[in-house]
């Protein structure tokens, strides 16, 4: 049912993208890719990773720019993403933004309740800095392959070998807040095509939820929303081993950078 491989980046609001920096380098392992300055199209960004050699990015911040906040999903082809930015306009849902990344094609739309959605697809070169072009995926693929050659020669460079510092896989899932579960549920399982995997009352432990994963003979859930704890709101990294999870969770008893929650999980 699942129109796209599954969530593979985060963009969160940041207040000071110094400590966050110093965090998510020396606590979580992960490499900086790029940052940008408030001149940059994104306002003052951090970009990072703990796979250079497989993703750009799997968390990015917004300093001045709160309002670019995201949740990014991959698809597996161009013919996908195409697809899909089709049926997301024949549904009538407000395409926010169509770019040209250099590194990927990507589209943007809000959910019900204006949490904003990235779906991508991936052009494995890597961008020094941050691009973004305007770009219209009802042009024939050729047309947006050529498009595509045209970038990378200009401005890519090739994906370096970099060491590997992470200390875990990769992002997991992420946990939101979710003011009508309802309608949210509803969205998800139609337009994003993903699955219920289980809900809760408000009178369970995590209060009113609902758990969805787009691949559930892999993925147990790739977003939760929380409909009564919305201090449960979190970005899950998975961890490869229990050994390896327990030896970090001590490195995050001093670290709280901005109050956000990050979660490990096997």
């Amino acid at each position: 049912m699942a129109k796209f491989i599954g969530v593979r980046h985060v963009g969160l609001p940041a207040k000071n993208i110094a400590p966050l920096k110093a965090f998510y380098t020396d606590v979580m392992g992960m490499v900086v890719m790029r940052e940008s300055n408030a001149d940059g199209p994104f306002g003052v960004t951090l970009f990072m990773t703990s796979h250079p050699d497989k993703e750009d990015h799997e968390v990015v911040f917004f300093q001045t720019m709160p309002e670019l906040a995201h949740t990014a999903v991959e698809v597996e082809s161009l013919a996908d993403l195409k697809k899909f930015y089709r049926e997301i306009k024949e549904r009538g849902i407000p395409i926010k933004y169509a770019l040209n990344h250099g590194n990927s094609f990507s589209f943007y739309f809000d959910d019900p309740e204006g949490n904003m959605l990235e779906v991508y697809w991936p052009i494995y070169v890597r961008f020094l800095q941050n691009y973004a072009e305007p770009i219209d995926f009802d042009l024939p693929e050729e047309e947006l392959m050529r498009v595509v050659d045209q970038v990378t020669k200009q401005f890519g460079t090739p994906i370096p070998t970099m060491p590997k510092m992470a200390k875990f896989i990769g992002v997991h899932h992420v946990g939101r807040w979710g003011k009508n579960l309802a309608t949210l549920k509803a969205f998800y399982t139609d337009v994003m095509g993903m699955s219920v995997q289980r809900e809760s009352p408000p009178e369970a432990s995590f209060g009113s939820s609902l758990f969805l994963s787009s691949h559930p003979d892999k993925e147990d859930h790739e977003i939760v929303f929380f409909g009564t704890k919305p201090e449960l709101a979190h970005t899950a990294f998975k961890v490869a081993s229990l050994v390896l999870r327990s030896s970090l969770a001590l490195s995050f008893l001093p670290a709280k950078p901005i109050g956000r929650i990050c979660l490990l999980c096997l």
